[in-house]
């Protein structure tokens, strides 16, 4: 069922592609108050023919569509929750060695051999 996740952003995007398409080509008045909602009229209206085979595909798709958006979550749970594990694991960290060129008083210049020691730390995993 994993293998279903690559897919899945482009059938989200198909899917609200079509449910927008969908939802605009129904119509609920005529006029610049139809788009906002109002009507016309309070009159009795009856969807038949491509009407109510678009009203009823854009139900069927909008479902599909939330069915997409939430499908990743039962899938692959782990990947959208957060850990609460308190495990520590040492971290390992690197010693470095080499020289600086220090000049002295008098102007000479003179090599100082330098080495960075660096203590083992302990941080939390993730899983």
């Amino acid at each position: 069922m994993e293998s279903i996740l690559p897919f899945l952003p482009g059938i989200q995007i198909a899917l609200a592609v079509v449910l927008t398409v969908a939802i605009l080509l129904q119509q609920r008045g005529a006029g610049l108050g139809g788009a906002f909602g109002g009507s016309e009229g309070s009159v009795h209206y009856e969807r038949r023919g491509f009407e109510r085979t678009l009203f009823r595909a854009t139900i069927v798709i909008s479902i599909l569509f939330v069915i997409a958006v939430g499908l990743p979550i039962f899938i692959a749970p782990s990947a959208y929750t957060t850990s609460t594990s308190s495990e520590t694991a040492p971290i390992t960290l690197p010693t470095a060695t080499g020289t600086i060129k220090a000049t002295t008083s008098d102007g000479k210049v003179i090599d100082l051999p330098v080495q960075i020691q660096t203590t083992q730390a302990t941080g939390t995993t993730a899983q």
